[in-house]
């Protein structure tokens, strides 16, 4: 158990501080790839789909099925099977009935089904979107409890701050997911809800007191993004958080620092890495631009400054 904790940390060091820094290759490609899909042309988008499965740290469920279903429009079945059954079995799932229902109507499935290296593929494709619409998998009661621990972890913050009663909430918290991850594993939509989901991430992200915790959490939040259990948006802010309480630049502009001067407070952008392609990582993970992002933050900071005075 030791040695497997460490191994855990040592890939959480690894994508926090970046030592293993292929975020450029695997982002060009993902848009590359995305923008051809979009456009049906599943032939040219391969070489990029082929990268991003190539890449660990970064690599989902989609780009594995994608690339899969790519080479099965090629006819390279036992290549296509070997990627879509791996998506599948790790939750791959269309996010409505109406991708499936078009890819029935066209055959898709039925095509799938007539060749004996994708046996159960089209089966499990379709399973998965059901328990997905039908929220099969909700643990309503764990729900609840987030829920009432993300109220705990914005008790004390914002305007009515008191930092000393709020640290005392957050350990009490983090103690709570701690019991959660080690009975359930990382508590994402599919079982929790999405604000279950984002009580959890709240947690993990004002655990500034305890690093070495907020790196446990990252690598359970890896393994669930990787598997479509929670959105690229939190997945960006713990990154983020994490590379800057290692010392390192963020990737996505999540994280700023408030300055003063002349008695006035302002925002600025923590240093971001590749900062040219900061624009790209933000558009695949579902970030507005950083302009935007950062002028919405600058109104929330004047409002909470009138709220004092």
């Amino acid at each position: 158990m030791r040695k497997l904790a460490c191994i855990v940390l040592l890939f959480n060091f690894s994508l926090a501080t970046g030592v293993a820094q292929h975020h450029q290759i695997y982002f060009s490609n993902k848009v590359k790839a995305d923008s051809l899909r979009s456009t049906g042309n599943y032939h040219a988008a391969i070489p990029s789909l082929r990268v991003c499965v190539s890449e660990p740290e970064w690599v989902t469920v989609e780009d594995e099925f994608f690339f899969g279903y790519a080479l099965f429009k090629e006819d390279k079945i036992d290549s296509a099977a070997i990627f879509m059954r791996k998506a599948l079995k790790n939750g791959f799932h269309f996010h409505d009935m109406g991708q499936l229902n078009y890819w029935e109507e066209k055959g898709v499935l039925k095509k799938m089904q007539s060749h004996k290296a994708m046996e159960g593929v089209a089966e499990l494709l379709q399973s998965n979107t059901a328990n997905y619409v039908n929220h099969s998998a909700m643990d309503s009661t764990l729900r609840a409890r987030l829920v009432t621990a993300r109220e705990q972890d914005q008790r004390f913050r914002g305007a009515d701050a008191n930092y000393k009663k709020q640290r005392g909430l957050d350990k009490k918290n983090q103690r709570f997911l701690r019991q959660v991850i080690q009975e359930h594993g990382w508590p994402g939509w599919d079982m929790v809800g999405y604000d279950g989901m984002n009580a959890a991430f709240l947690i993990a992200q004002h655990s500034d007191n305890d690093k070495r915790f907020q790196l446990q959490c990252l690598n359970y939040i890896h393994d669930a993004f990787y598997a479509q259990k929670v959105d690229a948006p939190s997945y960006a802010y713990i990154i983020d958080r994490t590379r800057i309480n290692a010392g390192k630049p963020q990737l996505f502009g999540t994280q700023f620092e408030t300055t003063q001067e002349n008695g006035a407070f302002d925002l600025k952008a923590r240093p971001v890495e590749d900062e040219p392609n900061l624009g790209i990582r933000r558009k695949v993970f579902g970030l507005v631009p950083i302009e935007k992002y950062l002028a919405e933050s600058k109104e929330r900071l004047l409002r909470y400054q009138n709220h004092l005075k």
